[in-house]
């Protein structure tokens, strides 16, 4: 009996191997994020506010915008889309009920709903929102690390009113698939870059990333390294990455990406060309495969790129004096083109 149960144990083992080393096989390493096909984009039209708000976060809905300020209380502004005429504004802080001691964004991938989180009061609040008015529908508990304390999120997508993306930047980066009316992580994803340069508990913004969804599909793209990584869902909720392309090497100091988002078909990627403004005019354009499809050269410098209903493309430009929305028509064969 001890000798088949060694056996058995072996074969398992080497089961196990065999499928760890299948599932890093199927991973497509691409060395430098770039193509041939380039195109230039001009705006259609834009609109500019003669308001100084420090933008941090934004979502255009049908016939609203939504921008979080880095104003400590009204920091939700709502305003009339494409127009900009400020409707109303949201938003106190304090310790009640209704207020908030830290805010943070969540992106929400419905229509009419805003997501913000309060790591001081552990506490994540979905709400529906319009033209009138903001209605909490759902409030959440965070989860907490083993000293008791409230996980350090630092960015955050909910995929639907249950699963979330969660990202953790602390002594390692760790992105959690999380129910969170069960308060349950079906899985992790721990950032192997920052773990091959040092995984050092003091340095985790020199690794941080933004990312963005499409179906089962999750794009990750770093702020300090020309790299992403595409994961992949799978139906047993598991992440793993399937495309891995870019630098390898330590991150740098300077910016590299400063924004993705999606129109729900190809990724885009927002890439700093103007360092001293932290802006940029280039776009990579990324597919589901992980292919980089096109790059599109704005003719403005942005900091920050959203889409709205229709399927333009909207940047966000701050000035000395108030801010500029441009926007451009996302007809990647022929409306960009001069």
């Amino acid at each position: 009996m001890k000798d088949k149960s060694k056996i058995l144990a072996l074969l398992l083992v080497g089961f196990l191997v065999y499928g760890c080393s299948e599932r890093e096989a199927t991973v497509k390493f691409v060395d430098d994020i770039d193509c041939d096909s380039e195109i230039s984009g001009y705006a259609k039209d834009s609109i500019r506010i003669e308001e100084n708000f420090n933008l941090w976060d934004w979502k255009i809905s049908e016939g609203i915008a939504v921008l979080r300020t880095s104003e400590a209380s009204n920091f939700i502004k709502v305003y009339t889309y494409p127009e900009f005429d400020l409707l109303y504004t949201f938003g106190a802080q304090g310790r009640g009920a209704d207020e908030f001691i830290t805010h943070n964004w969540c992106k929400t991938k419905k229509a009419g709903e805003l997501s913000l989180y309060d790591i001081m009061k552990r506490s994540l609040y979905v709400f529906d929102i319009n033209r009138d008015t903001i209605v909490k529908k759902h409030t959440y508990r965070l989860s907490e690390n083993g000293d008791g304390l409230c996980r350090p999120y630092t960015i955050m997508l909910e995929i639907n009113d249950s699963l979330f993306l969660m990202k953790e930047d602390f002594d390692k980066t760790v992105l959690h698939l999380t129910d969170m009316k069960r308060r349950e992580d079906l899985s992790s994803y721990v950032c192997s870059y920052r773990e091959e340069n040092g995984g050092d508990a003091r340095a985790y913004t020199a690794y941080d990333y933004d990312f963005d969804l499409i179906g089962d599909k999750v794009l990750l793209a770093y702020k300090h390294a020309d790299r992403m990584e595409l994961l992949q869902i799978s139906p047993n909720n598991e992440m793993s990455p399937i495309v891995i392309m870019g630098e390898r090497s330590k991150a740098k100091e300077e910016y590299v990406y400063l924004d993705v988002c999606t129109d729900g078909i190809n990724f885009y990627c927002l890439k700093c060309t103007n360092h001293k403004n932290r802006t940029g005019n280039e776009l990579i354009v990324v597919d589901v495969d992980g292919d980089i499809s096109q790059k599109i050269y704005l003719d403005k410098e942005v900091g920050t790129i959203q889409f709205d209903a229709t399927g333009c493309l909207v940047g966000y430009a701050e000035h000395e004096i108030g801010a500029t929305f441009y926007r451009y028509e996302m007809n990647l064969n022929a409306s960009l083109l001069k």
